[in-house]
């Protein structure tokens, strides 16, 4: 099964799990009596395509009955099918820390811990920019892996991208925005401002409470190479989507 179905069936589980269900109606009898003539003249077995087409269009069903009826469902279709999660909150709690936790390790150290090659923006000349400082976590048991590299600008404004393989949830707290982005990286993408609670996933759809900070940093969240990635910095928005476009 790919990432996006099963990402898909654990934000229907959740979802199904938060509705209040109306009381459901006979309906057994009804549909008996349209089924039975139906049955009779059904002589072939459906292929593996048409159980296929069949699943998926349960699946089309049940997504828009639980938007047709639940309002926050409706808020956060645009984040079902993929790996970014967007969802608004009351409060932000100010316990959260601001800082990025983890170890100092070099590029060639995250690139052979993460398992795969970082990805870098790139400067002026159009070679990969070298990053300050990079910080590795590994929030275990969860096999959540991320990495932070740290930048400045031309004119020494200081920006960070994180980079993970997990899911990545953002909550938005009061007055906060998230706005949808086109033209970055290979899947959604979006432009978010305002105070924020930044947390990760692990396989089960769980957020991982040890990854959880806060930031109020102008972030654009996108995916990229099977990549969540995240740049925050006091930037404003064509210049950080410029960086991002350069990313390789």
């Amino acid at each position: 099964m790919s990432d996006d179905m099963t990402n898909l069936e654990l934000d229907l589980t959740r979802l199904g799990r938060a509705l209040a269900y109306p009381p459901t109606p006979e309906l057994a009898a009804i549909v008996r009596t349209r089924i039975t003539p139906l049955s009779r003249s059904a002589t072939a077995k459906p292929g593996a395509w048409g159980l296929a087409g069949t699943a998926l269009a349960a699946i089309v069903v049940l997504v828009a009955v639980i938007v047709g009826i639940s309002s926050p469902a409706r808020e956060a279709v645009a984040d079902l099918f993929d790996r970014i999660d967007i969802f608004t909150t009351d409060e932000v709690p100010e316990s959260l820390t601001e800082d990025f936790r983890g170890e100092a390790v070099s590029v060639n150290e995250a690139q052979q811990r993460l398992g795969r090659r970082i990805l870098l923006p790139a400067g002026p000349d159009g070679s990969p920019l070298v990053p300050s400082a990079i910080i590795y976590q590994d929030f275990r048991p969860t096999r959540a892996l991320a990495v932070a590299l740290f930048f400045e600008t031309d004119a020494g404004v200081p920006f960070v991208i994180l980079e993970t393989d997990t899911s990545l949830g953002k909550g938005l707290g009061p007055g906060a925005s998230a706005q949808p982005v086109a033209g970055v990286g290979d899947g959604e993408a979006y432009w978010l401002q305002g105070l924020r609670i930044v947390q990760l996933y692990d396989a089960d759809g769980n957020f991982i409470e040890e990854s959880q900070r806060r930031t109020e940093a102008n972030t654009l969240v996108w995916i990229q190479d099977g990549l969540v990635l995240r740049l925050e910095g006091d930037l404003p928005r064509d210049q950080t989507i410029e960086i991002a476009r350069s990313m390789r």
